[in-house]
C-alpha cells in the first residue's frame, strides 16, 4: 500500500508540475504577444460590465485572442449578478457574493479593464468621453446596463425602495429589520400592522422572487427572533398592473407562481395600479389605500439617462434602435445590446425582453459581428431564442420551464439554483453562494443589522486633552 500511495503522490506532483510549466509558458507567450501587438490592430471598446458586456468581451477574447486591443470600461470594478440581488435583501446571501471582481475576470482573458464613468459618446470622432479623459475606438459596443423605471411616478422615486444595486439590497435588508424592531416596541395594534405590512410593486421575476423570499424570511424569523410578534399581523403584498404575473414568461409559469405565492400567504393584487406613494401608505388608482411603511419598487428597468441622451434614434424604454445586426441605426461600427438596445423579434413583432439571457445572447452576437467586420465577412442577423425560464418561489420551491417541460416544487428549485450557479462569473463566488445556501437551509438566517458607513460611538471618543498650565 505504501508503494501505491507513493506512486500516486509522485504522479500527482508530476501533474501539478506540468500544469505549472504549461501555465507559465502560456503566460509568457501571452505577454510577449501583447507587447508585440501592432498599432494597426483594431481598437474595440466595450462600455459596461453587465451580462451583455461580459458576454461580448468573452466572445472577443475567444475569437480574436490577442489580435485586437479590447478595453472594457465600467464605473464599478465588479460585475453585479443582479438575478440574486433580492437574496441580499432577504438575508440569503452576503453582498460580496453577488459581486465578481472585474480586474480578475478581464486579466485572465487578456482584456484591459478601465474603471471610469462614461460622460458621453462622440460618434463623429469615434471617441468615448470619460471623466476627465477620452477613449478612441474603431468598434464600440454599448452595454451600460439600466436604471429603475418609475414610469414618471415622482412620489415612488421619493419614497419607494428600488432594488437595482447592492446598496439597494442592503437598504431593504436594514429597513425590514428596523420595521421588525419598531413593531416589537409598538403597543398600538394598527401601527404595528402598518409596520409589518411589506408591499412590493411589480409582478415580474424580481417582484415575485422578492415577495416569496421575504415571506419565507418572516416565517422563519418572527417566531424565533421576535416571539412578541405574531405572523398573523405580518403581510406581504404584491401589486401588479397587469392581469397576471411574470408577463415575460409563459402562462404556465405565471399560474405556478400565483398558486405558490398565495399558498405561502402572499397577497397578490392583480389589475391594480399604484397612484401615489406616501411615507406611510400606498394610494391606488381605484381609490383604495394600503397602510404600510415599506414599499419595494420592482416594476422593471429602462435605459440609463446617458443612453437616452445620445444622438441616435431610440425605441421604447429609451433603448437605441438597432438593425438586425445589432448595429445602432445610422452609426456604423457602433453596437448596442441588453437594456441599451431596442430590438424587435421578427417572429412576434414584439421587443426582445430586457432579461439577462437576452443581454448575453446579444453581447455574443454583437461581438461576433465585430469579428466578421474586422475579417471582411458579412455580418450575421441576430435572432433571439429563449432558453427557457426559471424562478424561485421561496423555501425549497421553484419553477422551471425548459422547452415543453415544466418543473415545479423542489425539482424546479434545483434547476433554478443550478442554472444561477453556472452563470456566476467568478468560481470563488459560485462556491461561496453554494455554501451560503447550504448554511441557510441547515442553520437559518442571520438577522444582524449592519451599518456600511461608520457611525460615531460615544465610547470611542478620545478624552479631551488637558491644557498645560502656563
Amino acid at each position: 500500500m505504501s508503494l501505491v500511495r507513493t506512486a500516486m503522490k509522485a504522479a500527482g506532483l508530476a501533474f501539478l508540475a506540468i500544469l505549472a510549466v504549461v501555465g507559465f509558458v502560456r503566460f509568457v507567450l501571452r505577454d510577449r504577444r501583447r507587447i508585440e501587438a501592432p498599432n494597426a490592430w483594431p481598437r474595440i471598446v466595450v462600455l459596461g460590465a453587465g451580462f451583455g458586456g461580459l458576454s461580448a468581451v468573452r466572445t472577443l477574447h475567444r475569437r480574436l485572442g490577442d489580435h485586437a486591443h479590447v478595453r472594457l470600461i465600467d464605473r464599478h470594478n465588479d460585475h453585479l449578478f443582479t438575478p440574486l440581488l433580492y437574496e441580499v435583501a432577504t438575508w440569503a446571501l452576503d453582498p460580496y457574493e453577488v459581486a465578481s471582481p472585474l480586474r480578475q475576470y478581464a486579466g485572465r482573458r487578456g482584456i484591459e479593464f478601465r474603471r471610469a464613468t462614461v460622460q458621453g459618446i462622440d460618434f463623429e470622432r469615434c471617441r468615448v468621453l470619460l471623466d476627465g479623459d477620452e477613449e478612441h475606438y474603431d468598434y464600440l459596443i454599448i452595454a451600460l446596463g439600466s436604471a429603475t423605471n418609475f414610469f414618471g411616478n415622482e412620489s415612488a422615486q421619493r419614497h419607494a425602495l428600488p432594488l437595482k444595486w447592492i446598496e439597494d439590497g442592503l437598504a431593504i435588508r436594514n429597513h425590514v429589520i428596523d420595521m421588525l424592531e419598531e413593531a416589537v416596541q409598538t403597543r398600538e395594534a394598527q401601527e404595528r400592522r402598518r409596520l409589518l405590512t411589506f408591499v412590493i410593486v411589480g409582478g415580474g421575476s424580481t417582484g415575485v422572487e422578492a415577495a416569496a423570499a421575504l415571506m419565507d424570511f418572516l416565517r422563519k424569523v418572527i417566531p424565533s427572533d421576535y416571539p412578541l410578534l405574531s405572523m398573523d399581523e405580518a403581510r406581504v403584498v404584491v401589486v401588479e398592473l397587469a392581469g397576471r404575473l411574470l408577463g415575460h414568461m409563459g402562462e404556465r409559469m405565471a399560474k405556478a407562481a400565483l398558486t405558490k405565492l398565495r399558498e405561502s400567504g402572499v397577497e397578490v393584487w392583480l389589475n391594480t395600479r399604484p397612484a401615489e406613494v406616501l411615507p406611510d401608505q400606498l394610494l391606488l388608482a381605484d381609490g383604495r389605500r394600503l397602510a404600510t411603511r415599506t414599499m419595494i419598487w420592482a416594476t422593471g428597468v429602462r435605459a440609463p439617462d446617458l443612453v437616452t441622451s445620445l444622438d441616435a434614434p431610440h425605441g421604447s424604454s429609451g433603448g437605441l434602435l438597432v438593425d438586425q445586426f445589432l448595429q445602432v441605426q445610422g452609426r456604423p461600427g457602433v453596437y448596442a445590446v441588453g437594456d441599451n438596445a431596442h430590438i424587435e423579434d421578427p417572429r412576434t413583432r414584439e421587443p426582445v425582453p430586457l432579461l439577462a439571457q437576452s443581454a448575453e445572447e446579444e453581447g455574443k452576437a454583437a461581438a461576433e459581428n465585430v469579428v466578421r467586420s474586422i475579417r471582411g465577412r458579412p455580418q450575421k442577423p441576430f435572432r433571439f431564442r429563449s432558453k427557457g425560464n426559471v424562478i424561485s418561489l421561496g423555501g425549497l420551491a421553484g419553477a422551471a420551464e425548459i422547452g415543453p417541460f415544466l418543473f415545479e416544487g423542489i425539482l424546479g428549485w434545483a434547476v433554478w439554483r443550478g442554472i444561477h450557479l453556472m452563470k456566476i462569473a467568478s468560481v470563488r463566488n459560485r462556491v461561496m453562494v453554494a455554501l451560503d445556501w447550504a448554511v441557510g437551509i441547515l442553520y437559518g438566517l442571520d438577522t444582524a443589522r449592519l451599518e456600511m458607513q461608520p457611525v460615531p460611538h460615544p465610547e470611542d471618543a478620545r478624552p479631551a486633552k488637558k491644557e498645560r498650565a502656563a
